[in-house]
């Protein structure tokens, strides 16, 4: 009887404790349950904070343009930005034609500016329906004159509050640099193709004085703008704060408006080169010696004289100062012995002549395990 009585009782336990662990796995499963899943939704009036208009301020032949596109694929390629330049000029070719003489930008005709305003009001609507197209970062560069107060308040007016809008300024004083614009007319207006030069030029002054008449700089401080004068010798900032407004300051900074040529060379044969050995630290074979003082000519024939005696390639390599050129190697033994015979003289003004400096950056990778072996 008493065995009996605690096998019962033993299985009244067993009873129990499985009924609460049913109960403990009921309402395990239960919360494992997302009934209600947070959601994400937009807000109602939602608007990325990072949507910018940049507008270039300056007279015709500032190097606006320039600019407006070198900045564009900077901030496209490093930033990964929505970018696009919006050029007035286009939208009015699109209208009136590429054919126009300097007359059309004379202000005191009347008819000319109401076609004029027509005009830059279908590119300011194209510009904020680019900005507000989604819901992404997006920057439009808006690349016209805007060289009066009553033009840039209108363009605060029409692009809204919800886009932060940035002024940039170009102006040049010197008269070097405007040659230099100016002589570039041909190739990058449209206006002008087919045109004798002369002609050309004598008919964009004249579109420059129309401007000019009326040009009043930026100075108003409750305005976010960017001045440059001269490429960037002289740099002025007001009400510029944030991220991607302190990046473009500074690639504005170190931008440059002239052609530079860029020269890249590989190293001279090196004695892992003619074993088929990876990586390593050799120095030249002998043909690598005979490449190097190859190398030595062309940069004086060539590099330092902006295209040499050859007409197409002065054309092609025109740089406004040769002489001043930089050269820059690996750290490696082979790169530095294939620039052994590059003259280094001091010039009149103090540069010294291509003088060599080094950077890690531009070493070969390391092979590691592999270094030193063949392939």
């Amino acid at each position: 009887m008493i065995e009996s009585q605690e096998v019962k009782a033993n299985a009244g336990k067993r009873h129990s404790y499985e009924s609460e662990s049913e109960a403990k796995g009921s309402c395990s499963s239960s919360s494992l349950r997302n009934e209600y899943p947070h959601s994400f939704n937009d807000p109602e009036d939602y608007f990325c904070e990072e949507a910018y208009c940049l507008c270039m301020v300056g007279l015709p032949g500032m190097g606006k343009t320039f600019v407006a596109h070198r900045l564009a694929r900077w901030l496209r390629f490093f930033h990964d930005v929505n970018v696009k330049v919006f050029n007035l000029g286009n939208e009015r070719r699109k209208i009136v034609g590429t054919k126009i003489k300097h007359t059309f930008f004379d202000s005191k005709v009347k008819a000319n500016i109401a076609i004029y305003d027509k005009i830059r009001s279908q590119a300011l609507d194209k510009i904020k329906s680019f900005l507000v197209a989604d819901r992404k970062p997006r920057i439009a560069i808006y690349d016209a004159c805007s060289h009066t107060k009553e033009t840039r308040k209108w363009l605060i007016e029409k692009i809204g509050p919800k886009i932060k809008i940035i002024f940039i300024e170009c102006i040049v004083n010197d008269p070097m640099i405007l040659k230099n614009y100016l002589g570039e007319l041909r190739n990058s207006m449209p206006d002008y193709e087919g045109m004798d030069f002369n002609e050309a030029l004598e008919d964009y002054q004249k579109r420059i004085q129309h401007f000019r008449r009326l040009y009043e700089p930026m100075h108003n401080s409750a305005l976010s703008w960017i001045k440059l004068v001269d490429n960037a010798e002289s740099l002025t900032l007001n009400r510029i704060s944030g991220f991607f407004p302190g990046q473009i300051v500074n690639f504005l900074m170190n931008l440059h408006t002239v052609p530079r040529p860029i020269y890249l060379s590989r190293h001279g044969q090196s004695e892992y080169n003619a074993l088929g050995k990876i990586g390593g630290d050799s120095g030249l074979t002998e043909e690598g010696i005979q490449y190097a003082k190859k190398l030595a000519v062309f940069a004086e024939e060539h590099i330092l004289t902006g295209g040499g005696k050859n007409k197409k390639a002065a054309r092609k390599d025109k740089c406004a100062n040769a002489r001043h050129a930089r050269m820059y190697t690996s750290t490696l033994r082979r790169t530095n012995e294939t620039v052994q015979f590059v003259d280094h003289r001091v010039q009149n003004d103090g540069w010294v002549t291509l003088r060599k400096r080094q950077w890690r950056a531009l070493d070969e990778l390391f092979a590691g395990v592999f270094d030193g072996m063949t392939y």
